[in-house]
Protein backbone atom coordinates (compact mmCIF):
# COMPACT_ATOMS: atom_id res chain seq x y z
CA UNK A 1 0.00 0.00 0.00
CA UNK A 2 2.95 2.24 0.91
CA UNK A 3 4.59 1.68 -1.76
CA UNK A 4 1.33 2.00 -4.27
CA UNK A 5 0.93 5.24 -2.36
CA UNK A 6 4.59 6.33 -3.71
CA UNK A 7 4.40 5.52 -7.25
CA UNK A 8 1.26 7.50 -6.93
CA UNK A 9 2.50 10.43 -5.86
CA UNK A 10 5.63 10.59 -8.01
CA UNK A 11 3.06 9.63 -11.11
CA UNK A 12 0.92 12.81 -9.99
CA UNK A 13 4.24 15.10 -9.19
CA UNK A 14 5.16 14.65 -12.65
CA UNK A 15 1.48 15.33 -14.21
CA UNK A 16 1.64 18.66 -12.03
CA UNK A 17 4.89 19.73 -13.63
CA UNK A 18 3.62 18.89 -17.06
CA UNK A 19 0.33 20.41 -16.75
CA UNK A 20 2.55 23.48 -15.26
CA UNK A 21 5.10 23.44 -17.75
CA UNK A 22 2.82 23.05 -20.84
CA UNK A 23 0.39 26.34 -18.99
CA UNK A 24 3.40 28.47 -18.52
CA UNK A 25 4.94 28.03 -22.65
CA UNK A 26 2.77 29.22 -25.68
CA UNK A 27 2.50 27.07 -28.39
CA UNK A 28 4.47 28.43 -31.19
CA UNK A 29 1.60 29.35 -33.09
CA UNK A 30 0.66 31.57 -29.82
CA UNK A 31 4.40 33.27 -29.82
CA UNK A 32 4.10 34.04 -33.67
CA UNK A 33 1.18 35.72 -33.32
CA UNK A 34 2.11 37.94 -30.33
CA UNK A 35 5.35 38.94 -31.96
CA UNK A 36 3.53 40.03 -34.74
CA UNK A 37 1.37 42.19 -32.10
CA UNK A 38 3.97 43.53 -30.45
CA UNK A 39 6.57 44.19 -33.49
CA UNK A 40 3.95 46.19 -34.58
CA UNK A 41 3.96 48.80 -31.73
CA UNK A 42 7.59 49.01 -32.09
CA UNK A 43 8.86 53.24 -32.76
CA UNK A 44 12.36 52.51 -32.67
CA UNK A 45 15.37 50.02 -32.59
CA UNK A 46 19.01 48.84 -33.84
CA UNK A 47 19.43 46.99 -36.67
CA UNK A 48 22.38 44.96 -38.54
CA UNK A 49 21.62 43.71 -41.47
CA UNK A 50 23.33 41.03 -43.78
CA UNK A 51 22.36 39.99 -47.22
CA UNK A 52 24.20 37.83 -49.91
CA UNK A 53 23.07 37.39 -53.48
CA UNK A 54 25.06 34.17 -54.91
CA UNK A 55 24.86 33.16 -58.31
CA UNK A 56 25.93 34.31 -62.27
CA UNK A 57 26.62 38.00 -62.35
CA UNK A 58 28.09 40.31 -65.00
CA UNK A 59 31.72 40.23 -65.49
CA UNK A 60 33.08 43.65 -63.84
CA UNK A 61 34.58 45.33 -67.07
CA UNK A 62 30.95 44.53 -68.61
CA UNK A 63 28.95 45.94 -66.27
CA UNK A 64 26.94 48.59 -67.78
CA UNK A 65 26.72 46.26 -71.04
CA UNK A 66 22.89 45.18 -71.11
CA UNK A 67 24.47 41.85 -73.26
CA UNK A 68 27.48 41.12 -70.58
CA UNK A 69 28.74 37.66 -70.42
CA UNK A 70 27.14 35.37 -66.62
CA UNK A 71 30.07 34.29 -64.63
CA UNK A 72 29.80 33.08 -60.83
CA UNK A 73 29.65 35.73 -58.37
CA UNK A 74 28.18 37.38 -55.05
CA UNK A 75 26.54 40.79 -53.73
CA UNK A 76 27.00 41.32 -50.44
CA UNK A 77 25.48 43.79 -48.82
CA UNK A 78 26.59 44.94 -44.54
CA UNK A 79 24.32 48.02 -43.12
CA UNK A 80 23.88 48.55 -39.02
CA UNK A 81 22.48 51.63 -37.33
CA UNK A 82 19.18 53.21 -36.01
CA UNK A 83 15.81 53.13 -37.81
CA UNK A 84 13.35 55.63 -36.32
CA UNK A 85 9.48 55.75 -36.94
CA UNK A 86 8.20 57.43 -33.62
CA UNK A 87 7.34 60.56 -35.74
CA UNK A 88 8.31 60.14 -39.37
CA UNK A 89 10.81 57.37 -40.83
CA UNK A 90 14.18 58.07 -39.81
CA UNK A 91 17.36 56.13 -40.60
CA UNK A 92 20.95 56.74 -39.93
CA UNK A 93 23.22 53.37 -41.08
CA UNK A 94 26.49 52.56 -41.91
CA UNK A 95 27.72 49.52 -44.24
CA UNK A 96 29.36 48.86 -47.83
CA UNK A 97 28.69 46.53 -50.35
CA UNK A 98 30.55 44.58 -52.24
CA UNK A 99 30.44 42.67 -55.35
CA UNK A 100 32.80 39.74 -56.05
CA UNK A 101 33.71 37.85 -59.59
CA UNK A 102 36.15 35.44 -58.84
CA UNK A 103 38.52 37.28 -57.80
CA UNK A 104 37.75 40.54 -58.58
CA UNK A 105 35.86 42.66 -56.13
CA UNK A 106 33.95 45.93 -56.46
CA UNK A 107 33.39 47.75 -53.25
CA UNK A 108 31.13 50.59 -52.07
CA UNK A 109 31.57 51.84 -48.13
CA UNK A 110 29.36 55.07 -46.26
CA UNK A 111 26.57 56.33 -44.75
CA UNK A 112 22.92 56.24 -45.82
CA UNK A 113 20.54 58.58 -43.80
CA UNK A 114 16.93 59.98 -44.17
CA UNK A 115 14.77 61.56 -42.54
CA UNK A 116 12.36 64.66 -43.21
CA UNK A 117 11.48 62.87 -46.92
CA UNK A 118 15.60 63.45 -47.88
CA UNK A 119 17.64 60.65 -48.32
CA UNK A 120 21.64 61.82 -46.93
CA UNK A 121 24.26 60.06 -48.51
CA UNK A 122 28.37 59.91 -48.16
CA UNK A 123 30.38 57.89 -49.55
CA UNK A 124 34.07 56.79 -48.01
CA UNK A 125 35.08 53.97 -50.45
CA UNK A 126 34.08 54.31 -54.19
CA UNK A 127 35.04 52.02 -57.06
CA UNK A 128 36.69 52.95 -60.36
CA UNK A 129 33.62 52.65 -63.22
CA UNK A 130 33.47 52.81 -66.78
CA UNK A 131 30.35 54.13 -66.55
CA UNK A 132 30.43 56.94 -64.28
CA UNK A 133 32.95 58.68 -62.76
CA UNK A 134 32.00 58.61 -58.75
CA UNK A 135 35.23 59.74 -57.54
CA UNK A 136 33.68 63.24 -57.16
CA UNK A 137 31.79 61.73 -54.77
CA UNK A 138 33.76 59.96 -51.80
CA UNK A 139 34.14 62.18 -49.21
CA UNK A 140 30.88 64.61 -49.26
CA UNK A 141 27.34 64.49 -48.11
CA UNK A 142 24.68 64.36 -50.50
CA UNK A 143 21.10 64.85 -50.59
CA UNK A 144 18.09 63.52 -52.56
CA UNK A 145 14.81 65.52 -51.67
CA UNK A 146 12.03 62.97 -52.20
CA UNK A 147 9.90 65.66 -51.85
CA UNK A 148 10.70 67.14 -55.12
CA UNK A 149 9.50 64.25 -56.95
CA UNK A 150 6.08 64.26 -55.52
CA UNK A 151 6.42 62.59 -52.27
CA UNK A 152 5.38 64.25 -48.71
CA UNK A 153 2.86 66.08 -50.37
CA UNK A 154 0.28 67.78 -47.29
CA UNK A 155 -2.84 65.73 -47.25
CA UNK A 156 -5.63 67.35 -46.29
CA UNK A 157 -7.38 66.45 -42.65
CA UNK A 158 -10.66 64.59 -44.49
CA UNK A 159 -7.25 62.57 -46.81
CA UNK A 160 -5.27 62.15 -43.34
CA UNK A 161 -8.83 60.34 -41.59
CA UNK A 162 -9.29 58.45 -44.09
CA UNK A 163 -5.52 57.04 -43.99
CA UNK A 164 -6.05 56.42 -40.65
CA UNK A 165 -8.36 54.34 -40.90
CA UNK A 166 -7.24 52.12 -43.70
CA UNK A 167 -3.82 52.09 -41.64
CA UNK A 168 -6.26 50.60 -38.89
CA UNK A 169 -7.71 47.99 -41.01
CA UNK A 170 -4.25 47.30 -42.35
CA UNK A 171 -3.13 46.52 -38.97
CA UNK A 172 -5.99 44.58 -37.47
CA UNK A 173 -5.21 42.35 -41.17
CA UNK A 174 -1.74 42.00 -40.10
CA UNK A 175 -2.67 41.01 -36.72
CA UNK A 176 -4.89 38.10 -38.13
CA UNK A 177 -2.81 36.72 -40.64
CA UNK A 178 -0.09 33.79 -39.82
CA UNK A 179 2.68 34.29 -42.17
CA UNK A 180 4.66 31.63 -40.83
CA UNK A 181 4.47 28.03 -40.75
CA UNK A 182 6.56 26.59 -37.86
CA UNK A 183 8.66 23.78 -38.82
CA UNK A 184 10.34 23.07 -36.09
CA UNK A 185 10.35 24.09 -32.61
CA UNK A 186 13.92 24.21 -30.77
CA UNK A 187 12.55 25.81 -27.52
CA UNK A 188 13.91 28.15 -25.16
CA UNK A 189 17.35 28.92 -26.09
CA UNK A 190 20.06 31.66 -24.89
CA UNK A 191 20.52 34.68 -27.13
CA UNK A 192 24.06 36.92 -25.66
CA UNK A 193 22.32 36.78 -22.65
CA UNK A 194 18.69 37.00 -23.56
CA UNK A 195 16.28 34.21 -23.21
CA UNK A 196 14.58 33.11 -26.68
CA UNK A 197 12.34 31.38 -28.51
CA UNK A 198 14.03 30.05 -31.58
CA UNK A 199 12.23 28.02 -34.45
CA UNK A 200 12.15 26.94 -37.82
CA UNK A 201 9.87 28.56 -40.59
CA UNK A 202 8.14 28.72 -43.49
CA UNK A 203 6.23 31.12 -45.39
CA UNK A 204 2.37 30.00 -45.01
CA UNK A 205 1.80 30.76 -48.59
CA UNK A 206 -1.84 30.93 -48.39
CA UNK A 207 -2.19 33.48 -46.16
CA UNK A 208 0.38 35.48 -47.64
CA UNK A 209 -1.63 35.24 -51.07
CA UNK A 210 -4.95 36.25 -48.69
CA UNK A 211 -2.73 39.26 -46.95
CA UNK A 212 -1.39 40.55 -50.18
CA UNK A 213 -4.92 40.60 -52.42
CA UNK A 214 -7.35 42.02 -48.55
CA UNK A 215 -4.06 44.80 -48.11
CA UNK A 216 -5.08 45.69 -52.05
CA UNK A 217 -8.43 46.08 -51.08
CA UNK A 218 -8.00 48.09 -47.91
CA UNK A 219 -5.60 50.67 -49.25
CA UNK A 220 -6.23 50.77 -53.08
CA UNK A 221 -10.00 50.45 -52.89
CA UNK A 222 -10.18 47.90 -55.51
CA UNK A 223 -9.66 43.84 -56.16
CA UNK A 224 -6.84 42.90 -57.75
CA UNK A 225 -7.23 42.31 -61.99
CA UNK A 226 -6.79 38.49 -63.44
CA UNK A 227 -3.58 39.93 -64.31
CA UNK A 228 -2.54 41.14 -60.76
CA UNK A 229 -3.77 37.62 -59.17
CA UNK A 230 -1.91 35.81 -61.84
CA UNK A 231 1.17 37.81 -61.35
CA UNK A 232 1.14 37.29 -57.31
CA UNK A 233 0.46 33.65 -57.56
CA UNK A 234 3.83 33.33 -59.60
CA UNK A 235 5.44 35.60 -56.81
CA UNK A 236 4.33 33.49 -53.92
CA UNK A 237 5.02 30.51 -55.60
CA UNK A 238 9.11 31.84 -56.26
CA UNK A 239 9.01 32.20 -52.42
CA UNK A 240 8.21 28.71 -51.81
CA UNK A 241 11.85 27.70 -51.32
CA UNK A 242 12.32 30.77 -48.20
CA UNK A 243 12.91 29.05 -45.16
CA UNK A 244 13.21 31.03 -41.73
CA UNK A 245 15.04 31.29 -38.34
CA UNK A 246 13.07 33.27 -35.38
CA UNK A 247 14.51 34.19 -32.02
CA UNK A 248 12.14 35.64 -30.05
CA UNK A 249 12.51 37.64 -26.65
CA UNK A 250 10.39 35.13 -24.22
CA UNK A 251 9.60 38.18 -22.09
CA UNK A 252 8.52 40.61 -24.70
CA UNK A 253 7.77 38.82 -27.78
CA UNK A 254 10.27 41.02 -29.63
CA UNK A 255 12.34 39.89 -32.71
CA UNK A 256 15.78 39.75 -31.80
CA UNK A 257 17.50 37.92 -34.51
CA UNK A 258 16.39 36.57 -38.39
CA UNK A 259 17.39 34.73 -40.37
CA UNK A 260 15.93 33.85 -44.19
CA UNK A 261 16.74 32.12 -47.47
CA UNK A 262 15.73 31.00 -50.20
CA UNK A 263 16.77 29.90 -54.09
CA UNK A 264 14.89 31.16 -57.49
CA UNK A 265 15.59 29.97 -60.91
CA UNK A 266 15.50 32.06 -64.05
CA UNK A 267 15.84 31.25 -67.94
CA UNK A 268 18.60 34.30 -67.71
CA UNK A 269 20.66 33.61 -64.67
CA UNK A 270 19.79 29.98 -63.61
CA UNK A 271 20.09 29.47 -59.89
CA UNK A 272 20.00 32.37 -57.47
CA UNK A 273 20.79 31.92 -53.86
CA UNK A 274 19.26 34.73 -50.94
CA UNK A 275 20.76 35.20 -47.54
CA UNK A 276 19.63 37.61 -45.11
CA UNK A 277 20.46 38.10 -41.29
CA UNK A 278 18.82 40.32 -39.22
CA UNK A 279 19.92 41.14 -35.69
CA UNK A 280 17.70 43.99 -33.15
CA UNK A 281 18.45 45.60 -30.30
CA UNK A 282 17.89 48.81 -28.39
CA UNK A 283 14.02 49.04 -28.77
CA UNK A 284 11.70 52.34 -28.14
CA UNK A 285 15.11 54.14 -27.49
CA UNK A 286 15.40 58.17 -28.66
CA UNK A 287 17.84 57.76 -31.46
CA UNK A 288 18.83 61.48 -32.31
CA UNK A 289 19.20 61.63 -36.56
CA UNK A 290 20.65 64.95 -37.73
CA UNK A 291 20.88 66.30 -40.71
CA UNK A 292 24.16 66.31 -41.83
CA UNK A 293 26.75 69.66 -42.65
CA UNK A 294 27.64 71.10 -45.59
CA UNK A 295 25.41 68.72 -47.66
CA UNK A 296 25.62 69.35 -51.75
CA UNK A 297 22.38 68.52 -54.37
CA UNK A 298 22.81 65.34 -55.80
CA UNK A 299 23.72 65.62 -59.85
CA UNK A 300 23.23 62.63 -61.72
CA UNK A 301 24.87 64.03 -65.22
CA UNK A 302 27.94 64.75 -63.36
CA UNK A 303 28.05 61.49 -62.19
CA UNK A 304 27.19 59.80 -65.08
CA UNK A 305 27.89 62.14 -68.03
CA UNK A 306 31.25 63.80 -66.43
CA UNK A 307 32.65 66.40 -68.08
CA UNK A 308 29.88 67.54 -70.40
CA UNK A 309 28.78 70.71 -70.70
CA UNK A 310 25.56 71.18 -69.09
CA UNK A 311 24.39 73.68 -71.14
CA UNK A 312 25.08 71.68 -74.24
CA UNK A 313 23.41 68.93 -73.09
CA UNK A 314 20.16 71.07 -72.35
CA UNK A 315 20.12 70.46 -68.58
CA UNK A 316 20.41 74.01 -67.60
CA UNK A 317 16.64 76.16 -67.03
CA UNK A 318 16.74 79.34 -68.82
CA UNK A 319 17.72 81.20 -65.78
CA UNK A 320 20.61 79.62 -65.77
CA UNK A 321 20.05 77.68 -62.79
CA UNK A 322 20.57 73.90 -62.60
CA UNK A 323 17.67 71.34 -63.05
CA UNK A 324 16.12 69.74 -60.12
CA UNK A 325 17.31 66.23 -60.09
CA UNK A 326 13.44 64.94 -62.04
CA UNK A 327 14.07 67.10 -64.61
CA UNK A 328 17.72 65.92 -65.66
CA UNK A 329 16.20 62.41 -65.49
CA UNK A 330 13.65 63.50 -67.92
CA UNK A 331 16.01 65.30 -70.31
CA UNK A 332 18.50 62.70 -70.16
CA UNK A 333 17.96 60.34 -73.43
CA UNK A 334 16.73 56.69 -72.68
CA UNK A 335 15.01 57.76 -69.37
CA UNK A 336 11.05 57.36 -69.88
CA UNK A 337 9.89 59.47 -67.78
CA UNK A 338 6.31 57.27 -67.72
CA UNK A 339 8.43 54.06 -66.29
CA UNK A 340 10.09 57.02 -63.60
CA UNK A 341 6.93 57.98 -62.41
CA UNK A 342 5.74 54.54 -61.92
CA UNK A 343 8.70 54.00 -60.31
CA UNK A 344 8.49 55.93 -57.73
CA UNK A 345 5.12 55.72 -56.80
CA UNK A 346 5.67 51.83 -56.07
CA UNK A 347 8.93 53.17 -53.87
CA UNK A 348 6.43 56.16 -52.28
CA UNK A 349 4.22 53.18 -51.13
CA UNK A 350 7.13 50.72 -49.77
CA UNK A 351 8.04 53.68 -47.79
CA UNK A 352 4.83 54.29 -46.58
CA UNK A 353 4.01 50.77 -45.60
CA UNK A 354 7.53 50.65 -44.01
CA UNK A 355 6.12 54.06 -41.95
CA UNK A 356 3.06 52.69 -40.35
Amino acid sequence: MQRTMKIGGMILMCVVVLVSVTACTPSPEKVLKKMVLAMSGVQSYNTEISIGVHGQFPQLENLGSTNAALVPGALIVKLNGPIDVRKDLAYDLAGDIKYRLDESELSFSGVIRYLSETLYFSLSEVPNLQIADLSKLKGNWYKFDFSSLGFGQDLSSKQKKIDEKKNKELRKLIKNTDFFDVVTNNGIKDLDGKEVYNFQTNLNQKDLKMFLQKATEIMEDRNLTAQEKTDLDESVQALSSVTGNLWIGVDDYLIYKAELGWLTETEERGSMKYDISLSFSDYDQEFEIKEPANVRDFNMAEVFMPGMDLDLMGLDSEDGATLDFEEQLKQIEGVDPAELEKQLEDLKKQLEEINN
